[in-house]
């Protein structure tokens, strides 16, 4: 609509990110060869077997013996059969090229979300992201000692929309597209709870994860989302019927922006001040940014008025999903017993190689952030 802004951007991965489908691959859904997982439909390759192997796998299937029926599967996976071959981090290359011996083992691995097998970033991601932003700004003009406890009270007030009144919350006029990711965007590796005092938690656990490759990858892939901002389309809609239109105006772009900075570089500081001191360096180098012939760092992108530092997908801590002085997460004791806090005390981290060097040591890099530059702005 006349009046509308759009914003087609560009945007990358400055850490692995993740945000997953929920259903987990296994090995009935890959077989892993030349350090690649390569994924095929089970049903095809049971099609596909020699007879006398149908029989065999069939009988193990009946007899409950799933590691032979695992085994005869994958032997039947010809190469014309492979839907997508993704490269594995050199973590669960060796742990799923184990489980594949080990019957015990499921071998899972936890995809993206894909549409038509190609994998993508929600646009509703995105937003969710931009909303936690902008309801912090909003409680922390407001004050958040004034603040209800409730979730959907605290959203009502701080966006200023009646109960029971959806149709006056403000984000029914941002729209963000899906982001189908290019070829070759995304690699699998292990997932690991860590703390920084070197105790043991959950390193045992094997969590395999779909990421986008990143910054810390170097390159990272790039990608293209739009953001459409209906201010046109509000406009009509306050001047046809008032009741029905937002009274909150934090959609207005330069404020959007600044809100949306403010919050995430916020928590990009206070995480590498309080877990990633040590890789400082190595970190902030990630979210530099070529801008002709000077390179824009973090103090310089704070308050740029055409890139967004946001935190997206699963792993991201509950912090960024916080608003501050208010929300608290809880933390799982041992026992069964949970206590609610402010900030957590581990982080979900890749051990990578600092960017650049091909040294055998790795960093801890934590998860969900990525960058976005508005290179075209419009009106509809």
């Amino acid at each position: 609509m006349r009046g509308d802004v759009i914003w087609n951007c560009l945007a990358w991965a400055v850490t692995p990110v993740h945000v997953g489908s929920g259903e987990p691959w296994t090995k009935q859904n890959y077989v892993v060869r030349d350090g690649r997982l390569c994924r095929f439909e089970p049903s095809a390759a049971v099609t596909r077997m020699h007879p006398a192997k149908r029989r065999d796998f069939a009988a193990a299937v009946d007899r409950g013996d799933l590691a032979a029926a695992t085994r005869l599967l994958q032997e039947a996976v010809p190469e014309e059969l492979l839907l997508e071959r993704i490269p594995l981090g050199p973590g669960s290359g060796r742990d799923l090229r184990d489980a594949q011996r080990d019957a015990k083992r499921l071998g899972e691995v936890m995809p993206m979300m894909r549409s038509g097998g190609r994998p993508f970033i929600p646009g509703s991601s995105i937003k969710g992201a931009i909303r936690t932003a902008l309801l912090n700004a909003a409680v922390q003009e407001k004050g958040p000692r004034h603040a209800p406890g409730r979730t959907d009270e605290l959203q009502q007030w701080a966006f200023a929309y009646e109960r029971g009144h959806t149709e006056q919350d403000p984000f029914r006029f941002l729209e963000v597209s899906d982001a189908p990711l290019p070829e070759g965007a995304t690699r699998i590796d292990r997932v690991i709870n860590w703390r920084p005092d070197g105790k043991d938690t959950a390193t045992k656990i094997q969590i395999h994860v779909e990421r986008l490759l990143a910054c810390a990858d170097a390159p990272a892939k790039r990608f293209e989302v739009t953001i459409r901002i209906d201010s046109g389309r509000l406009a009509a809609v306050s001047k046809h019927d008032a009741r029905k239109a937002p009274h909150f105006d934090g959609l207005a772009p330069d404020r959007l922006v600044a809100a949306v900075n403010s919050f995430s570089w916020g928590r990009w500081k206070w995480e590498i001040d309080k877990f990633f001191d040590p890789w400082r360096q190595a970190l902030e180098q990630l979210v530099r940014v070529r801008a002709g012939d000077k390179i824009l760092e973090s103090k310089d992108l704070v308050r740029h008025p055409r890139i967004m530092l946001l935190r997206v997908g699963r792993f991201t801590q509950f912090e960024s999903k916080s608003v501050d002085g208010i929300r608290r997460g809880v933390i799982r004791l041992p026992k069964g017993e949970t206590k609610h806090a402010a900030e957590g005390s581990t982080r979900n981290v890749v051990f990578l190689p600092p960017r650049g060097k091909r040294e055998t040591a790795t960093i801890p890099v934590p998860m969900g952030w990525m960058l976005l530059f508005v290179r075209e702005a419009r009106n509809g």
